[in-house]
């Protein structure tokens, strides 16, 4: 089980969405990077991605 914190938004106005250059749905944007457009990712995938961003941040 991860122990980061972190905050989860969800998005569904296309105006905010947009300016990521995002045209599909479902969209995953971690620290204002694009990672995942138009389907749903394994959750081992998402996870691997979520360590990812913490280990940059700290």
């Amino acid at each position: 089980m991860m122990e980061n914190k972190g905050n989860l938004q969800h998005v569904t106005d296309a105006k905010e969405s947009g300016q990521y250059c995002v045209m599909g749905t479902p969209a995953l944007i971690l620290n204002g990077k694009v990672v995942a457009v138009g389907s749903v990712p394994e959750k081992k995938k998402i996870r691997q991605w979520l360590s990812e961003t913490a280990q940059n941040i700290s």
